[in-house]
């Protein structure tokens, strides 16, 4: 069923190298607020400001994402992982990231929110 009512579509763009607006009609339907690469080892490249990947404090651009809530993802498809990261808007996920010799977990709240033009294409 198709409609004009677009107040329930979110807007998900994949990657920096390969921009690509994938459109989940959804409601409450949203993700962490980062843009990763689209091949492995999938790598954080942007964290949109004042999102929940961005606020946490932990995660930087560089960091290797090595499992989201204790799947691994090295044999993942960027697609399997936007389906890890996206969930209803209030429900965590578990970040484990290696940053060199380092991993780093972050837990990490979805939530809607807008991006900017520049947030979005990671320019």
């Amino acid at each position: 069923v198709v409609t004009n009512d677009f107040r329930n579509l979110h807007i998900v763009l994949s990657t920096v190298e390969e921009p690509r607006v994938v459109c989940y009609a959804m409601a409450n339907i949203c993700g962490i607020g980062m843009n990763i690469t689209r091949d492995p080892p999938f790598t954080i490249q942007l964290l949109h400001e004042g999102r929940a990947a961005h606020r946490c404090g932990l995660l930087r651009a560089g960091d290797v994402i090595e499992a989201i809530d204790g799947s691994p993802v090295a044999e993942l498809s960027i697609e399997d992982i936007t389906q890890l990261i996206l969930g209803e808007a209030g429900t965590s996920l578990e970040l484990h990231v290696r940053r060199g010799n380092a991993d780093v977990r972050a837990r990490l709240l979805r939530a809607a929110g807008k991006l900017a033009p520049h947030q979005a294409f990671g320019a």
